[in-house]
């Protein structure tokens, strides 16, 4: 058998270069470093074996027109791995690797060359379709309407395949492989044994295979061939949509539709891939379960209806070696489990979670009605479930903040598992902060297994899969951190019975950017989607977002839930209302807060009321202004203040509990106010150490100053005696009153003070974080209608009047037009659509800081990759030929683990205090410029203001 070092052994073309026989090329390089070339499969990775394994997972070669180009683009997605380029460069790879060496070159590019190839032989399929069918013109013109679709679909796979390992770019005029193809590129490829294989899938290819002259000249005649049917077809798209009745909904299921067929690809392109690299293939066997299924939904088109799912078809004589027939209970929910889960969940909320929310000093007749409204809101939303129409996909759970709507929808989504109709749980939150509340919640609540997914993820994985290891401080250095390829994919496809993940995850499955980032779409089929808070995201986003979830739900067969204290209107994104899980307003007797209106206030203000409510509540009091830069100066008037509180009662240092000492008496003292920072403009491991220490002193009730920006608002499961709020749009007022009395702990309201905050008594810097300013005008109109003050049970009805209003000034429908040009081939108009629109460029600053804060797992795998500590790390970081070492998995724990003490700024401020010579993300230059209690906050300070990027830090 030919060795690719040998080049005796291997085939002459008649120009002279040296080829690869087409049954030895290989996909990638062995598992094993010192496995030869060719062999087994289990030695090598063939590209033969991966191609047929990307090919059935896709499609069928015997199915329909559409399952049939399917399976084609799976079959030719890497057919330019074939080229003796690509192959002698593998080989090195190969070879470095063995010897523990640095391949310093790039790879061959061979996407394009898929990319001609599919519409190469699509061509040849549908002509041979095309002509084999009888066409009676007299009978219709479907056939020719089905041939123009499918020409259209051909063009998508076509680019697909272009980009299936890189951007996702429009189609137009121009074929994708324009102007990357090299002129020897098909002198390269063995074509006598790649058309030999090609014949046994594809009875009605010709016999004799082209030669490279042919293959080149035909290539060049379908480049001339697009460009010429282009404006013809994409004119077609163009007026089938605007004959339509509903336009923009059409163009988002088209648009859902084609990006199922990108996630398939890389969905099989990856487990086949992932499969191959696992040590524990070859035992059969993957974390106790036979491997993951391929994804049954159909990429071709939406199924009719009542016709079952299909699932992956298995390869012709069991020759494709990595494909998996076995099935997927271990990564979804069957109805048995999720009735389990429903009983433990049931039991949690009468047990633990009612315990858990039982102030200190005894609970009171209001927690008691708390509680029950939460039960019964919990069954009302059970009932409405039950109830609802067919079909009835869309749904929404308005509720007050505080009665529970977590684990209501979480109930309400162990229901649609337990009856059938879902198998899968997707819970999705704004920011991280709100995510690892809610993931440690579910899984506490259920005992179900939970996969939290966002851009630290892997870092949770190790984490979690190592929290059963006796990690002492002999071993904690040499634990070794390898992660399994199928794990890591399973992490990056959502294949896990319940996923919690971030709005900006859930955005790159529904908008991609790159191919790779639509690997998740495919796993939304039949699972029950929670989306917490949705009022938090951008409202220029807000429409267009609600068209691809309904679009998705509907194609997917899935369900979704929008949960929130405060919807905002949704007649302009979705065909229909939501189905109400829950009125818009339980009433309770007693209303848990009252808001004040306090007028204008500047920093020194904001601070006088801050002590204020400490002295008069002897518990912690949250200030929550708009910017970081409005934070920073208060919290530093705050930081050295002094509070008269009852000598004797116990209060928290900044680092820890202070206990009066022994012999304190009885009468009023003065002492330091503890004051905590929480802001966007600290590292992550400082961040979640503050978050810490603010429920500790909660859950302690202890006298404290909590000085934040938005994090606190939202999601996040805090109550204080009062809370001062720098007027931000009313919804937000609502939210952050979610805060106050949250469950009933106080027998009377809880107080929440809402000033219009002036920096410096002169500028309002509302409008640098709420853009909008129909919003804002709104805001101010509504509030003008209540005085001074207003209670919690004038919240629903202000809230749609303040709806009412701005929908009125700005519905906010421009964006939807992208859709429109994104379906007629313009990608880019919303590829990259995120939920938090940033209006100015960022750039990380790295900081070395809080090493000593790291878990046990985190400081190992830090140990691992720098055994010097954190500053070790960054070096690693600029040493590129240290990271072309680590493999795939290891770069992304390693970036991960990087990601921890690094800071998002604006690239302004980010300049001020990092070097950026070296590399993209800076380096601290004075050690100095961190500081322990506010991060880098007092750069939001410098020259002028930035908007608060709380948003970004966060999610």
């Amino acid at each position: 058998m030919a060795r690719a070092a040998d080049a005796a052994g291997l085939a002459g073309r008649g120009s002279g270069l040296s080829v690869v026989p087409w049954s030895e090329c290989w996909a990638r390089p062995p598992a094993c470093p010192h496995a030869n070339f060719g062999g087994s499969p289990e030695g090598s990775h063939l590209l033969v074996h991966h191609l047929e394994a990307v090919a059935f997972a896709c499609g069928r070669p015997d199915g329909s027109l559409e399952q049939q180009l399917a399976f084609l683009a799976g079959l030719c997605h890497d057919v330019g791995k074939g080229r003796q380029l690509w192959q002698q460069w593998i080989h090195r790879v190969h070879r470095a690797q063995t010897h523990g060496q640095l391949l310093r070159e790039r790879s061959v590019p061979h996407s394009p060359a898929g990319a001609a190839f599919f519409a190469l032989l699509s061509r040849k399929l549908l002509d041979h379709a095309w002509n084999a069918q009888p066409c009676d013109r007299s009978a219709g013109l479907l056939p020719v309407a089905q041939r123009k679709a499918l020409e259209w679909l051909r063009m998508q796979w076509v680019r697909d395949i272009a980009d299936h390992h890189g951007r996702l770019d429009d189609l137009n005029e121009q074929p994708p492989w324009r102007n990357t193809l090299n002129p020897t590129l098909w002198q390269e490829i063995d074509l006598p044994g790649l058309w030999a294989w090609l014949s046994t899938f594809l009875p009605w290819l010709a016999e004799t295979p082209p030669s490279p002259t042919d293959l080149k000249v035909q290539v060049e005649g379908l480049g001339r061939e697009w460009t010429q049917a282009w404006p013809k077809v994409s004119g077609r798209v163009q007026r089938e949509l605007s004959l339509s009745r509903t336009p923009v909904t059409e163009a988002a299921h088209r648009l859902l539709v084609q990006r199922l067929n990108t996630a398939h690809l890389i969905w099989a392109d990856r487990w086949d891939a992932a499969m191959a690299d696992s040590p524990e293939v070859i035992t059969g066997c993957v974390d106790g379960s036979p491997g993951i299924a391929a994804p049954s939904v159909e990429p071709y088109a939406e199924r009719p209806a009542g016709r079952p799912a299909s699932n992956r078809p298995s390869p012709p004589n069991g020759s494709c070696p990595h494909a998996s027939t076995a099935t997927t209970d271990r990564y979804r929910l069957n109805p048995s489990t999720a009735r389990t889960a429903m009983d433990a969940l049931a039991q949690h909320l009468r047990g633990p979670m009612a315990a858990a929310v039982t102030h200190p000093t005894g609970t009171s007749s209001l927690a008691d009605t708390v509680q029950a409204r939460r039960e019964s809101a919990r069954l009302q939303a059970i009932d409405a479930y039950r109830r609802r129409p067919p079909d009835t996909r869309l749904m929404s759970l308005v509720l007050p903040t505080g009665l529970g709507k977590t684990f209501t929808s979480l109930q309400v989504a162990l229901e649609a598992v337990a009856t059938g109709e879902c198998s899968r749980i997707v819970y999705v939150a704004p920011y991280i902060a709100i995510l690892s509340q809610a993931t440690r919640d579910i899984r506490d609540a259920t005992g179900l297994e939970v996969l939290e997914h966002h851009h630290l993820s892997v870092l949770h994985q190790l984490y979690s899969e190592q929290s059963d290891l006796s990690v002492t401080k002999a071993t904690r250095d040499s634990v070794e951190w390898d992660i399994d390829p199928v794990r890591l994919f399973a992490t990056d496809s959502w294949a896990a019975p319940v996923i919690t993940t971030t709005f900006n995850q859930l955005f790159r499955a529904l908008f991609p950017q790159s191919a790779q980032q639509s690997l998740c779409l495919s796993s939304l089929e039949r699972s029950f989607i929670i989306i917490d808070e949705p009022q938090i995201m951008d409202g220029n986003v807000w429409n267009l977002f609600l068209k691809q979830l309904e679009a998705a739900v509907h194609t997917l067969h899935a369900q979704a839930l929008l949960t929130t204290a405060t919807l905002p209107p949704t007649e302009y994104g979705l065909s229909q209302d939501p189905w109400p899980l829950a009125g818009r307003n339980i009433p309770l007797p007693t209303p848990r807060y009252c808001v004040e209106m306090a007028g204008d206030a500047n920093e020194q203000r904001m601070a006088e009321l801050a002590v204020q409510a400490v002295e008069s509540s002897e518990a912690p009091v949250a200030v929550i202004l708009n910017t970081i830069g409005d934070a920073y100066r208060v919290w530093q008037l705050l930081k050295s203040q002094k509070v008269r509180v009852p000598a004797g009662s116990r209060h928290a240092g900044v680092d820890g509990v202070h206990e009066p000492a022994a012999g304190e008496g009885d009468t009023e003292e003065s002492t330091d106010l503890p004051v905590l920072l929480l802001t966007g403009y600290m590292t992550p491991v400082h961040k979640a150490r503050i978050i810490d220490k603010v429920g500790t002193l909660v859950k302690e009730h202890r006298p404290a100053v909590v000085i934040s920006t938005q994090v606190l608002e939202a999601g996040v499961n805090l109550s204080f005696a009062t809370l001062i709020r720098a007027l931000p749009i009313l919804s937000s007022v609502v939210q952050a009153a979610g805060r106050v009395n949250r469950h009933g702990e106080q027998a009377q309201p809880g107080k929440m003070i809402v000033a219009r905050f002036l920096r410096e008594g002169e500028k309002d810097s509302r409008a640098a974080v709420y853009r909008s300013r129909a919003a804002r005008q709104a805001t101010d109109e509504t509030l003008a209608t209540m005085g001074d003050s207003w209670t919690e049970t004038d919240s629903s009805p202000l809230l749609a009047r303040y709806y009412q209003t701005l929908i009125t000034q700005d519905p906010q429908t421009a964006n939807l037009s992208a859709l429109l040009e994104a379906a007629q081939g313009r990608w880019l108009s919303v590829s990259g659509t995120e939920p938090f629109q940033e209006t100015y460029s960022t750039a990380e600053v790295f900081v070395p800081w809080g090493e000593r804060y790291l878990g046990d797992g985190l400081r190992a795998l830090l140990r691992s990759f720098a055994p010097k500590g954190v500053k070790q790390l960054y070096q690693r970081y600029l040493d590129r030929e240290w990271i072309r070492q680590l493999d795939f998995a290891q770069r992304r724990a390693f970036y991960g683990l990087l990601h921890q003490f690094t800071v998002q700024l604006p690239a302004d401020r980010a300049t001020q205090v990092g070097d950026f010579s070296d590399a993209e993300i800076g380096r601290l230059q004075s050690p100095d410029a961190y500081d322990d209690h506010s991060g880098l906050s007092r750069v939001a300070t410098q020259r002028g203001e930035d908007p608060d990027d709380v948003t970004d830090c966060f999610a």
